[in-house]
């Protein structure tokens, strides 16, 4: 199977072909509002260096949120259109799975916290064996002291690794909330902690996202491109002052 796989959820936005064997390409777009722009270019640009086509593809996988609202209603919007003219698969990966599952490799708890704005972090909790990462938690919008209420409701005295840009205006608040080993590395000697990855492993990666699809696909986890819609987890601003949240 091979996928275009579209990230549009943060700042940047970005594209990538992907197959059970691995990664054909990847481009980035350096601003996500700029994808309704430039977003078919750079379709066309990955595919090409892919060596492949849309007719080629099995489907569009696309982050579904959270995140930034127009840049997930952007991405969404261009795999729809791809969707419906190629009658291609459409399929939605929540990019909190996609964050936690590109450390699939660190074996323990994972948290992935997303700035939600208004005061707010993006959440979930995963565990991975190394290898196969599992979702614990539903996808929740909580206040950074709920946020620290629930990581030790349910990770208790385990490792746990955070990661995800909430770290920038709330890093303190979760270390101070979450005991004495946060923002330890490996090997520091402090315990059994929290541990902050680095800034590098925050951005959603679309290559993660295709791999997801893949997964999805093949489980025939595929959504309706007629009424598929972002996953904000919260109403938008927009929604909000209107009164429908």
């Amino acid at each position: 199977m091979r996928l275009l796989a579209i990230e549009s959820s943060g700042k940047v936005g970005e594209f990538a072909v992907v197959e059970e064997g691995g990664v054909l390409s990847e481009s980035t777009v350096d601003a996500a509002g700029r994808l309704l722009e430039k977003g078919i270019a750079v379709v066309e640009e990955v595919l090409g260096r892919a060596g492949t086509s849309l007719g080629e593809l099995d489907g569009v996988a696309v982050s579904m949120g959270p995140g930034s609202f127009t840049g997930l209603r952007v991405g969404l919007a261009i795999a729809k259109g791809i969707c419906f003219r190629r009658e291609l698969a459409l399929i939605g990966v929540p990019t909190l799975d996609a964050i936690a599952q590109a450390r699939s490799a660190h074996a323990g708890f994972i948290v992935p916290v997303m700035d939600a704005r208004r005061g707010e972090i993006y959440l979930s909790i995963y565990r991975s064996d190394g290898s196969v990462v599992s979702r614990l938690a539903d996808y929740l919008a909580l206040k950074p002291d709920a946020a620290i209420e629930m990581i030790l409701g349910e990770c208790g005295g385990s490792p746990v690794l955070l990661l995800g840009d909430a770290i920038t205006p709330y890093g303190d608040v979760l270390a101070s909330g979450l005991g004495p080993g946060a923002g330890c590395g490996p090997g520091a000697g402090c315990g059994p902690g929290f541990e902050f990855a680095p800034e590098e492993a925050w951005r959603v990666r679309a290559r993660v996202v295709g791999q997801i699809g893949l997964a999805l696909l093949g489980e025939g986890k595929v959504l309706d491109p007629v009424t598929a819609e972002p996953m904000y987890i919260r109403p938008s601003e927009a929604e909000r002052k209107a009164g429908r949240g």
